[in-house]
């Protein structure tokens, strides 16, 4: 709040006709030597220049003490008005703080309360965990059950699908040793479409190969007779191998002969094969069906899958 809105200022004109005065009563001394005086002339001269400077800037020293003069005072009048708001602060403050109480009582109590529940869910938690570790135990269990359920029928499956791919073989290799063209195609188209559907499925055969060195990892055999053999070769696959999703489920069966019967066996029954496929006759049929009679496979597509 200013104490007053409009200033009051000193009037100037007195000091300005003092000034030309003065400045006159010098330009008078001048004029009347007839140029620049000496001496006391001079100091007159120079006497009233300096008080005319003085009587010009008078008037606006005393409007600016004035001015300083209101501006403390307004200065002190507000100074006033802001202790009587730092009263009415005070009383606010006061009455805040009083709140301030009791939301701290408030405060305490809700935290008792807080305390209370974190407790009680304390106790909620480690029910809660000891019932998951009790379900976590039964789904383990259940889960274990499952699995072992899925790994036997895919074990039964497995044998199943072994099983038919063997039979399978085994009609293919009896179309060949028929010498019937149709019957030897729609054999083959059939063990291929069974192949196909087995690959798809994960489960591939595979046959020895002929000539090859006989290794007890790689290939199985029938009986004992393999050890009298100096140096066994694969002349023959029985019943082809099995792979199942890249692991081993069985070796392949093969009859194994001496390596140097070898070029005989392979080119003996060979053209043999490509005789009877061409003119397929019943005395080669009638042959061939009494070898087998007299080789003898008993129980040859039997086996489980390992």
């Amino acid at each position: 709040m200013s104490f007053s809105n409009q200033p009051y200022r000193i009037a100037k004109t007195p000091f300005i006709v003092g000034d030309l005065l003065l400045l006159a009563m010098a330009g008078w001394i001048i004029w009347d030597v007839g140029g620049l005086p000496d001496g006391f002339q001079l100091g007159i001269v120079v006497g009233c220049l300096v008080v005319g400077m003085f009587f010009s800037a008078l008037p606006f020293l005393l409007d600016y003490r004035a001015e300083l003069k209101r501006n403390e005072i307004n200065e002190l009048q507000n100074i006033a008005e802001q202790l009587k708001a730092l009263t009415q602060l005070e009383e606010h403050i006061r009455h805040a703080t009083g709140q301030w109480h009791s939301i701290q009582d408030h405060c305490v109590s809700a935290v008792q309360n807080a305390d209370k529940i974190a407790e009680s869910m304390a106790q909620e938690s480690t029910r809660f965990v000891e019932v998951m570790q009790s379900m976590d135990v039964s789904e383990k269990e259940h889960l274990r059950v499952e699995a072992e359920k899925l790994r036997r029928s895919e074990r039964e499956w497995l044998q199943a699908a072994v099983r038919v791919m063997d039979h399978v073989f085994a009609l293919h290799k009896a179309a060949l040793q028929s010498g019937q063209p149709k019957l030897i195609s729609q054999i083959s188209n059939f063990q291929h479409a069974v192949v196909d559907v087995m690959r798809r499925m994960g489960l591939t055969p595979h046959e020895a190969e002929l000539g090859t060195s006989y290794n007890k990892e790689l290939h199985q055999v029938m009986g004992e007779d393999h050890k009298e053999l100096t140096q066994p070769s694969v002349a023959e696959t029985l019943a082809p191998g099995f792979t199942f999703q890249g692991r081993l489920v069985r070796p392949p069966l093969v009859r194994l002969v001496e390596q140097e019967d070898m070029p005989a066996i392979a080119n003996g029954p060979a053209d043999q094969a490509d005789q009877t496929i061409e003119e397929p006759t019943p005395a080669i049929s009638k042959k061939r069906a009494s070898k087998e009679e007299s080789e003898g496979e008993p129980g040859l597509f039997d086996q489980e899958p390992s």
